[in-house]
């Protein structure tokens, strides 16, 4: 599924469904999934329960701050999404949003809003426009390309819409998510 906050010096935890051949959810246990993390001083110790309905909760501790890699493989193949990486901080990571962008927008016309990346204490963390990548689905489930530019703290999101319709943005920072599964939904008219 996905990663929340990564903190140094706390436990981080995600959960992984599985699916059968057919792309149902399964309701029981069993699978033997392989999840490895890597950080700045190495392996990472990782604990996998099977909750014996399908999903798999996933534990590990990350001794510093820095980049993360995590990979998650059954019967020697990566699932979907595997692998990713993460950034791993000493403090929580706030994002703020702002911006017209954020709910309306003009049909061939290009829609931006900002994402103010700060800590704890709102100062901004510089995180650099590669950390992120952003998916937009346009109206009839269309994928729409966008971009996200910036630094020091402070990114822009662009996309240009070719329909009329409802557009959901979700943005994710080193390959997890920082949507928490509640997209941007920007309403594109004339």
């Amino acid at each position: 599924q996905g990663i929340n906050a990564e903190y140094g010096g706390e436990f981080a935890s995600f959960y992984i469904t599985a699916f059968d051949n057919e792309g149902n959810e399964k309701k029981v246990g069993g699978d033997l999934f392989d999840v490895s993390v890597t950080g700045p001083t190495g392996n990472v110790d990782v604990q996998v329960s099977d909750l014996n309905n399908g999903r798999y909760f996933v534990k590990y501790l990350p001794s510093k701050a820095g980049k993360y890699g995590i990979g998650v493989t059954l019967d020697g193949h990566h699932i979907v999404g595997s692998p990713l990486s993460l950034l791993c901080t000493n403090s929580s990571i706030k994002f703020r949003f702002e911006g017209s962008g954020l709910k309306t927008g003009v049909c061939d016309a290009p829609i931006n809003f900002f994402i103010k990346v700060e800590n704890e204490e709102g100062k901004p963390i510089n995180l650099g426009s590669y950390a992120f990548e952003v998916k937009i689905t346009g109206p009839d489930n269309a994928e729409v390309k966008g971009r996200v530019m910036g630094a020091n703290g402070s990114y822009v999101v662009e996309f240009t819409p070719k329909k009329l319709g409802y557009y959901l943005v979700d943005i994710f920072l080193f390959g997890s998510s920082i949507m928490q599964g509640r997209p941007i939904k920007t309403h594109v008219q004339n």
